[in-house]
């Protein structure tokens, strides 16, 4: 898939209640990547489905009808030919767009509306000060250069989560206080889930929260979970989306995210 095609499906994110988020994301990854572009305010208008009634009446009589409300929660009411009636609920998916309040307190900043990934469905950012102080904290990727992590390579959306157990497994030998670690200990939401984001994750969070502005991000270089070698891991610069590798033993910035259907 071409870049540009890329990063237009990463910010033109719709809702499962059809809300198009659209806007400076767009124009501003477009413009670093070169491609044509026009400009256009964020819009973040909510639209609800339309309530709608159907009812079917099958060959032995039995008669259903049903109700979709405007939250989109579904009722069916099934009166079958003994005069015996049912009513079932199905309540709507929850629907989150980015920049919407997470389940765990943080900010989302991807929905999977085209049903891409089978393990999730959204994901969170944690908020500004989650560790506690008012800038997001630093830490080496890895403080031993040289050691190969085996499965910490992935690059992927959706492999952070494997990338970042990978470097737990690995105990002491890249610290305590290493970027996975402090993601992994992150309890957020009263939530153990929480992870390092992939290359490919933390490119999805500079393009749709950090452009958009939903979550505050730091002008800083912020680590991924994706590994490059036995002596570099891969980062980005905040300041202009700039993907690279660096010595595991650099000091960047860290922001947990976690996924959830």
């Amino acid at each position: 898939m071409h870049y540009c095609d890329h990063v237009v499906q990463m910010v033109m994110v719709k809702s499962r209640q059809n809300k198009t988020l659209l806007g400076a994301a767009i124009v501003s990854m477009l413009v670093i990547v070169g491609c044509a572009s026009k400009s256009s305010s964020p819009d973040t208008t909510r639209v609800k489905n339309s309530a709608l009634t159907t009812t079917t009446v099958a060959d032995d009589g039995t008669q259903s009808t049903t109700t979709v409300a405007d939250d989109g929660n579904e009722t069916t009411t099934t009166v079958a030919d003994d005069g015996n009636e049912t009513t079932t609920t199905t309540l709507a998916p929850l629907a989150y767009a980015i920049g919407d309040k997470g389940p765990a307190g943080g900010v989302i900043f991807f929905a999977d509306t085209e049903d891409e990934f089978a393990t999730f469905d959204f994901l969170e950012v944690a908020p500004a000060g989650w560790s506690g102080e008012k800038s997001d904290p630093t830490a080496s990727w890895c403080d031993d250069l040289g050691k190969e992590l085996a499965g910490a390579g992935a690059t992927e959306i959706g492999t952070g989560q494997g990338n970042t157990k990978v470097l737990e497994q690995s105990g002491p030998t890249c610290g305590a206080k290493s970027a996975g670690q402090l993601a992994l200990a992150y309890n957020g939401g009263k939530k153990d889930d929480w992870f390092l984001p992939s290359k490919g994750e933390l490119d999805l969070l500079y393009a749709n929260a950090k452009l958009l502005k939903v979550s505050e991000l730091n002008d800083a270089v912020y680590w991924s979970s994706s590994s490059s070698n036995e002596f570099r891991a891969w980062g980005q610069l905040f300041t202009s989306g700039i993907a690279g590798t660096n010595f595991r033993t650099s000091t960047f910035a860290v922001r947990p995210i976690r996924s959830f259907k």
